[in-house]
Order: C-alpha cells, then sequence, then structure tokens
C-alpha cells in the first residue's frame, strides 16, 4: 500500500480509481464493511482502490472545545487499513480551510487530482461545509461529474448498531469485550516505544512506554496483557495511568512489562491488547511497597495464561 499525506499534483494511475473517503476511527465492523467494497470493485473494475482519511480527528478543528478522544494511533489505523489490501491510502491533516469546502468543490477538486469512477461510502456520510452533502446531493453531484455512487448500509452486531461513538463509551467504561464485538477485534493500543524516566528498571520491572494522549482508554489501573513485537506475541503485565508512586506530571501513559523478554524495545512499533483488569491504580507509601505491589501482579498476570 501507497500512503501519501497530501493531495497529489499529478495523476497516479493510469485510469480512474474506486475512492472512499472518511474518518474511519477505530476501523470497527463498519468500516471494513466499505473499505472490503472498495477493494472488491476495484478489483473487479482492474482500478486502484483509493482511501481518503485523516490525521487528526475533525473534531479538533470543529470543536476545538470538546475534541474526540480517537480510538486508534494514526499508526494502527495505517496498519488496519493496509492489512485490507487498499492500494493507496491519502491521509491528510483535516483543517480550517478543508472545513470550508462545499461538496461540491471538495468533489470537483478530488476528480481534477485524483479521478474516480465509483465513490462508495457508509450510510450515514456527509460531505462538505456543515455537512451539507447529503445523499441526495452527493447524488446529483454524481451525475453532473459522472461517476457512480453507492452508500454501504448500516451495520449490527446483535441488533447493536456498529459505530465509533457507541465503542469509545464501551471502552470508558472498561467492557472491552463489547467494545470488541463492534471493533471485529480485541482493544489495543499500537504506538511506538519512547524512552520514559526509567522507574522500571529502578522497580525490577523494565517496561515499554506508550503515550495514549488524545486517545480513548479504558480505566486507569493494572491489566493483564497480551503485546504482539514483530508480529510475535508475549504475555505481560501493564499500567495504565499516571503512576502516582513515581510520577508527578499526572499524564496518562501505558507502560507495559513483558515477561521473558530482555531485547531494547525503544522505537519499535508494538500492540499491547488490554485482556483482563487486575486492580486500580493506587498510590503507595514507598518504592519496596510498590516493588512488593508489582511482584504480585506479576503473580496474577502470569496465572492467567
Amino acid at each position: 500500500m501507497k500512503l501519501i499525506h497530501e493531495l497529489p499534483s499529478t495523476s497516479l494511475f493510469s485510469t480512474s480509481s474506486v475512492l472512499t473517503l472518511g474518518n474511519f476511527d477505530g476501523m470497527h465492523i463498519g468500516h471494513q464493511t466499505i473499505i472490503k467494497k472498495v477493494v472488491e470493485t476495484a478489483k473487479k473494475q482492474h482500478q486502484a482502490s483509493v482511501v481518503l482519511s485523516f490525521e487528526n480527528h475533525p473534531s479538533e478543528v470543529l470543536y476545538p472545545d470538546r475534541p474526540v478522544n480517537k480510538i486508534c494511533t494514526n499508526e494502527h489505523k495505517i496498519q488496519l487499513i493496509k492489512n485490507m489490501g487498499v492500494d493507496l491510502l491519502i491521509l491528510l491533516k483535516f483543517t480550517k480551510e478543508f472545513s470550508e469546502q462545499s461538496a461540491e468543490q471538495f468533489i470537483h477538486h478530488l476528480q481534477t487530482l485524483l479521478p474516480f469512477s465509483h465513490l462508495i461510502l457508509g450510510w450515514d456520510a456527509t460531505l462538505g461545509k456543515d455537512r451539507k452533502g447529503n445523499k441526495e446531493t452527493i447524488k446529483g453531484i454524481a451525475e453532473r461529474e459522472h461517476f457512480s455512487v453507492e452508500y454501504i448500509e448500516q451495520q449490527t452486531v446483535n441488533e447493536v448498531a456498529v459505530s465509533s461513538s457507541l465503542i469509545r463509551k464501551f471502552i470508558q467504561e472498561g467492557r472491552l469485550e463489547t467494545a470488541q464485538k463492534l471493533l471485529g477485534r480485541p482493544y489495543s493500543v499500537l504506538s511506538t516505544v519512547y524512552r520514559g524516566l526509567g522507574k522500571g528498571k529502578q522497580l525490577d520491572c523494565p517496561t515499554a512506554n506508550l503515550d495514549v494522549k488524545n486517545l480513548c482508554i479504558p480505566p486507569l489501573g493494572v491489566y493483564a496483557v497480551n503485546i504482539f513485537v514483530d508480529q510475535q506475541l508475549f504475555k505481560g503485565v501493564a499500567n495504565l495511568g499516571i503512576a502516582p508512586t513515581v510520577r508527578e506530571d499526572k499524564v496518562p501513559l501505558l507502560e507495559a512489562h513483558i515477561f521473558d523478554y530482555e531485547a531494547d524495545l525503544y522505537g519499535k512499533t508494538i500492540e499491547v491488547i488490554l485482556t483482563s483488569y487486575l486492580r486500580p491504580e493506587k498510590k503507595f507509601a514507598s518504592l519496596e511497597e510498590l516493588k512488593l505491589q508489582i511482584q504480585q501482579d506479576i503473580l496474577k498476570a502470569r496465572s492467567l495464561g
């Protein structure tokens, strides 16, 4: 899959493409259904499959006083889209200027830079300024611009409508098994390990630190986890929170200790799947008391298999 971060200035393909566009936060079952249709249609038409999405959640620009926390990191979204066999992912920064375009302006601009014969959208997709590009408007534009448009019906799981907003609610409530059903995969955090304060080593428990800023996360606490490193699965235990005994900045992060693993992880991209909630986070009276509790957490996480 080719990844670009701006609209192409020259044509990338010799023929028209099959396009979808949207935020695709979480890449849940509904998103997967749309992109699967794009890939299938493109193969039938012998054309390229194209997904246009955004680096930042549009709410950051449209509603800066109440932005939405994302379900996935950009790294995670890119990987999930790539896994579906897409030819080209265009990941743009959503800006105020972008939001001021009408649906017709936006689509005409797209057709000029990235000609497409098919546009496939989610059942509730609206395009353009003030979300005025509804189904009726887009179908009219399609007739004038000579492309076909198709809306994919809403997906349900056990009669529950799949949506990113509902998945966020389940994650925040700690209902990760329920969120998993709508995501079509376990809830996880995939990101690049960064160098922390080194406190884990002092506690005889080295950790891989992942930034969860601006992410939708479950209740803070200690979790048993599965961790993928270079496509290899490891067991571990993780603290999701502010680590009040050793830190003062009160910014949540995910600190994962991987069982039976000693290689350097700094700069690597890993995926941490939270499998079982073990206990809430708490501040301990001393480092020794914390070290003792960490060993108990490790024993409990190992016992879960």
